[in-house]
């Protein structure tokens, strides 16, 4: 077995408590015993002669590659606590704890080696959200499993043993006194401590969406963000809608009220885009922004064989980054939200690295970065088309039309408006 830490002080502290408990624990001195100390490669081991069986500690910076116990590799490898928020802060960084893991630490075992990943999720970019997406993806096989003190939507306590009610819950809370610690280390959220990106005075509202004007070009477009999971504690999925109008500089993104956030199968979620087309001038006039990945190009690619326009959008791993990228749309007022109906989305972008959930956050960020990558082609105009009878033009009797009479055609949408 090895046991991997961050650091060579906490591989030492984890082998000083394993150790401890080897030699006072009386059933296991009666059952594993007894124990032989070593010390290789700067690291501490134990053997257990009993059961030709060794346990060693290492650390992250440490090389073991190729560790062996005589003939047989590891069947058991632990990594507690790999991450720290110093360790998660730089994409690079992320990338190399990422690269450290599948380079180094998986080749340890064997076909039957059991891997245990354990710590707190620190960024969701961090090694652990990677896994759990990779696991939900279908691309590693493995089980992702989260044990916060008190489920939020049930209050049902998870360590009944040391916190027998919501009393003792509460007073750990207090304990604790920093917001950012409890929901780190006892809800396991994933917080961010700096600075909102995003606040209530930047936020720009509308009262009703604007008439179009003539040569004015509109189109209806959402960004899309997908869950896989229909779990009451797993993400949901969630649609923002909006119809831009206009283009280049002159272009706002008006955000429709009412956005899907919702725990559903992918088939229900492709029904639900083909009723938006539907509702939306009555025919396939959406665009459908997607982050590119793989989960969200199978539901892209069933939409596209239905007739429905989808955009795959290159999208940085880093919520945060995402949100600061998409907010000078926001500052200028170039993305203005209705003042009834987009609360919880508002919620989530105000509060962002706070709030339990950030899915309609992400689906607006998709929204924004996807109309900045691929504008939409705004096909759509309201225009108007005029001419002139000629002075012999016949004269109709129920309507009186008489030489030097002029007709006018209005386009609106799908729609003819006749003038005269």
């Amino acid at each position: 077995m090895v046991l991997i830490s961050q650091t060579a002080d906490q591989a030492k502290l984890h082998f000083k408590n394993l150790r401890r408990e080897l030699e006072t624990n009386e059933l296991l001195k009666r059952d594993l015993g007894p124990f032989q100390e070593q010390d290789e490669w700067n690291s501490c081991s134990i053997v257990i002669p009993k059961y030709n069986a060794k346990i060693i500690a290492v650390s992250k910076d440490m090389s073991f590659r190729g560790v062996r116990h005589g003939r047989y590799r590891p069947n058991l490898i632990i990594a507690d606590d790999i991450e720290n928020s110093d360790s998660v802060k730089s994409e690079k960084s992320r990338d190399d704890t990422y690269k450290w893991f599948t380079d180094e630490v998986l080749p340890l075992g064997d076909q039957n080696t059991k891997v245990v990943i354990v710590g707190n999720l620190l960024h969701e970019d961090s090694l652990l959200k990677r896994l759990e997406s990779e696991i939900n993806n279908g691309s590693r096989t493995g089980i992702f499993r989260q044990y916060p003190i008190i489920n939020e939507e049930t209050n049902e306590i998870s360590w009944l043993g040391k916190y027998p009610d919501m009393k003792a819950i509460e007073e750990e809370k207090l304990r604790v006194g920093s917001i950012f610690a409890w929901l780190r280390e006892y809800l396991l959220r994933i917080v961010d401590e700096r600075a909102p990106v995003i606040n209530q005075n930047q936020i720009h509202y509308y009262d009703q969406l604007p008439e179009i004007l003539r040569n004015q070009s509109y189109s209806y477009v959402a960004g899309v963000d997908l869950a896989i999971s229909e779990k009451d504690s797993g993400d949901f999925t969630a649609l923002v809608s909006a119809k831009v109008i206009g283009s280049s500089e002159n272009q706002k993104i008006y955000i429709l009220p009412n956005p899907v956030n919702i725990r559903q199968p992918l088939e229900e979620t492709a029904n639900r885009m083909e009723s938006i087309c539907k509702v939306n001038e009555g025919k396939y006039s959406n665009k459908f922004y997607f982050e590119s990945d793989i989960l969200q190009g199978v539901l892209a690619t069933q939409l596209r064989g239905k007739g429905i326009d989808t955009v795959s959008v290159t999208i940085r791993k880093d919520k945060r980054t995402r949100l600061e990228l998409s907010s000078p749309m926001i500052y200028e007022g170039k993305v203005l939200f209705p003042k009834h109906g987009c609360e919880e989305l508002l919620n989530q972008v105000l509060n962002f690295g706070v709030t339990k959930h950030d899915d309609v956050c992400d689906a607006l960020t998709v929204l924004i970065l996807g109309i900045i990558e691929k504008p939409p082609n705004n096909g759509q105009q309201v225009m108007f088309i005029k001419h002139d009878f000629y002075d012999r033009a016949p004269i109709s009797r129920s309507h009186g039309w008489g030489p030097g009479i002029t007709s006018s055609i209005e386009f609106r949408g799908d729609e003819i408006h006749s003038r005269y």
